[in-house]
């Protein structure tokens, strides 16, 4: 079947697709133009519902592993003793909005000896439970 230079002009400018995608998409639907764009337009439906769903499931991901990183914390230590504890997610915020700051913060505690530890907040508090049971053995 020969497709019209003309029906592959309008089936290019109404769907805004290429010349080769054009000829094929007619060269499938028999040379209805009709046809032809009802195809993209259900194809496109499925495409944007794709998205969609790739869009929430990347979404429900992201809150989770936020989540996880906010029950991280931060411990920075200097001789043993805790100067701070904030969550991960606080820390790596300050560390992007103000990197110069951050960089001197981290200098400042080598040169002091001190220490940063990144400790769950889970495995923490089950330390501390077992240090408190053998502790009182």
């Amino acid at each position: 079947m020969e497709i019209s230079l003309e029906a592959i002009d309008q089936l290019r400018m109404r769907a805004n697709i290429s010349y080769r995608e054009a000829k094929e998409l007619l060269e499938e639907t028999g040379g209805d133009l009709i046809e032809a764009l009802v195809y993209l337009e259900e194809n496109s439906k499925d495409t944007l519902h794709s998205f969609s769903e790739k869009g929430k499931d990347f979404l429900t991901r992201a809150r989770q592993v936020a989540g996880e990183l906010h029950r991280q914390k931060v411990k920075i230590k200097l001789k043993e003793k805790t100067l701070a504890e904030i969550p991960v997610t606080v820390g790596a915020i300050g560390a992007a909005l103000f990197p110069k700051l951050a960089a001197l913060g981290v200098i400042g505690l080598m040169v002091a000896h001190g220490s940063i530890e990144v400790n769950d907040q889970k495995s923490a508090s089950a330390d501390d439970e077992t240090g408190n049971r053998a502790g009182d053995d």
